[in-house]
């Protein structure tokens, strides 16, 4: 059974969120408070039916109370805490951001992984991040596996696009697309930095610089998994001269991960943003844009320029690397951007 202060806490979390799910996707008041943060109608409303409950519950504070002290929390410092933990859980459940549940989680309880182990310090400030990355690889072996799985699947479907060219398209949209959810496996290390940006204050670079040092890792990790079958593949059907567009192809997946990694929080309110449509608002559509950025940015160019160096002569083949590496370069412009403006936040 549950004591009177856990029951009173569940009493006045039900309380505020029928208050929120009551005013779910409308046109909300905002104002702003003493330090210039918002404060939207439902946060005002929701604290007044939290207080309502407590209110109802005085005699449950005091024991409550007591507890804290003895645990060694200050009451206010621990009340606000536990708040902006419940906040940014929330924020991020409405707006389907899982990895932001488990951040906003960990981050109030200190719940984090065992560190079982570690990899001898590196002796150059240059292998810092390097060393960083692979540490976090090493740490989160389902990553690894995971990109291993996913990368083997998108070299299956890139052979049956070379294979049976009347497959299309979309064979290399699926065999691209399982490719960047590959790559961005391998990108924890940089969207660690991304969820908190203190993490890399004490580092010897600029943090906008961080984008290129964290898709070494990346672009060495996935040729090494993918590499010998593709090189297999391609050397026993004769098309040897396509494993230059396989690499180029590598690098632009990593950046369009990077693109999505450094893309920032997804602002509370957002799904009530927008205007209204035939369709409903567009605030879901901006969420979606959130999304995909960085996969559309990266695969749907590739599906054209791997598209052309298959079906054309090896002429072609120059000019399909050297356009995408072009375009490796743009979207790892667009992620320093990114990472910039969240240094500013």
């Amino acid at each position: 059974m549950a004591s009177k202060e856990l029951q009173a806490a569940l009493d006045a979390a039900r309380a505020a969120a029928e208050v929120i799910e009551a005013l779910f996707q409308r046109n909300l008041a905002i104002t702003l408070k003493a330090d210039k943060s918002p404060v939207t109608e439902a946060d005002v409303r929701a604290e007044q039916a939290i207080r309502q409950v407590l209110a109802r519950g005085e005699q449950a504070r005091e024991p409550f109370a007591e507890r804290i002290h003895a645990t060694g929390h200050t009451g206010l410092a621990y009340a606000r805490a536990r708040a902006a933990m419940i906040g940014s859980m929330s924020a991020a459940v409405a707006n389907l951001d899982a990895r932001r549940v488990g951040t906003a989680y960990r981050a109030s309880t200190a719940k984090y992984g065992r560190v079982r182990f570690t990899l001898p310090l590196p002796s150059r400030r240059e292998l810092v991040l390097p060393w960083r990355d692979v540490t976090a690889l090493l740490r989160a072996p389902s990553r690894l596996a995971w990109a291993a799985l996913l990368s083997w699947s998108a070299i299956g479907l890139s052979a049956l696009a070379v294979h049976t060219p009347g497959s299309g398209l979309l064979t290399l949209a699926g065999a691209l697309s399982l490719g960047y959810l590959a790559a961005g496996n391998l990108c924890e290390g940089a969207r660690l930095d991304a969820d908190d940006t203190r993490r890399s204050s004490q580092l010897p670079f600029r943090y906008d610089s961080l984008v290129r040092w964290h898709a070494i890792v990346p672009c060495l990790t996935l040729p090494a998994l993918a590499g010998i079958p593709s090189a297999v593949l391609a050397i026993e059907s004769g098309r040897a001269r396509l494993l230059p567009v396989l690499l180029a192809a590598i690098v632009v997946l990593v950046a369009g991960a990077m693109v999505n990694s450094y893309r920032g929080p997804l602002e509370a309110e957002a799904l009530s943003y927008g205007y209204e449509t035939p369709f409903g608002s567009s605030g879901g559509i901006l969420v979606a844009i959130w999304y995909v950025t960085g996969p559309l940015l990266s695969v749907a160019p590739l599906i054209l320029l791997t598209h052309v160096a298959i079906s054309s002569r090896d002429g072609a083949i120059p000019v399909v690397v050297v356009l995408a590496l072009i375009l490796a370069g743009w979207l790892g412009s667009i992620a320093t951007r990114r990472a910039r403006r969240l240094r500013t936040f």
